[in-house]
């Protein structure tokens, strides 16, 4: 019995000399294992998951850019230079910032398919429509500046062709207006938007609400649901 209780001595001794903060070091970071190799396995029937929640925190990043209401157009126009797939997903080529003569546009963006589009930034706190239903005068000016746009190129066109470097560019390429948020239209505001792009084919005009649910679509056509974008959602799909 003595050997026994000397030895329990022992080992006790030995416990009480091991410091806590060691034994509490070696559980945390025997659970970080543990976790690593259980989100490894799963990454692996899904391998699509990284790259989701690469672009699920894209999008995250630019609802909050959204929701912070920036009062200056410039911080919109760095965010989406810097990520222009929210803007135009097919693109393989872009000029921010382009000269037409007096005018700056603020993207031209070509797809693969060698069709150009012309891209026009207004503020996202901006009305679109006055309380009387009439387009608003930043709506129109911006619509003018499209049109300016599409004048140059009438009467310049192998200058852009040439010296802009826009091969192949047409006197009448595709023009795209985004300005202010979805929730200051009402149903009838959505009704006038689409006939006044009835009325002008190549023209689209968004509110940046739909530029982020367009990206989003997107990116769950290729990539799978994107259920939070605040979050770290994330879809397995088993391997066939």
């Amino acid at each position: 019995m003595g050997m026994y209780r000397g030895l329990s001595w022992s080992r006790s001794q030995c416990l009480e000399r091991r410091p806590a903060p060691l034994w509490a070091e070696r559980d945390v970071l025997g659970a970080v294992l543990i976790a690593q190799t259980a989100t490894a396995r799963l990454s692996n029937l899904d391998p699509r998951a990284s790259t989701r929640r690469l672009y699920a925190s894209l999008l995250g990043e630019f609802k909050a850019l959204l929701d912070s209401n920036p009062e200056r157009e410039q911080a919109l126009q760095t965010f989406l230079q810097e990520h222009p797939v929210l803007l135009c997903p097919t693109h393989v080529q872009m000029w921010p910032k382009l000269a037409f003569g007096a005018t700056v546009t603020d993207f031209v963006f070509r797809d693969a398919t060698h069709e150009y589009l012309l891209v026009e930034l207004e503020r996202s706190t901006l009305q679109l429509f006055r309380q009387d239903g009439h387009p608003s005068a930043d709506l129109t000016h911006a619509q003018g500046q499209i049109v300016d746009w599409k004048r140059y190129l009438e009467d310049n066109l192998h200058t852009a062709q040439r010296e802009l470097g826009l091969v192949g560019i047409s006197t009448n390429p595709g023009g795209l207006l985004v300005i202010g948020r979805s929730h200051s239209l009402l149903p009838k505001d959505r009704r006038k938007l689409q006939t006044m792009m009835n009325e002008s084919p190549k023209l689209r005009i968004v509110t940046y609400d739909d530029v982020y649910e367009n990206a989003k679509a997107v990116f769950e056509n290729l990539l799978g649901p994107i259920w939070d974008t605040g979050g770290a959602t994330q879809i397995y799909y088993p391997s066939t």
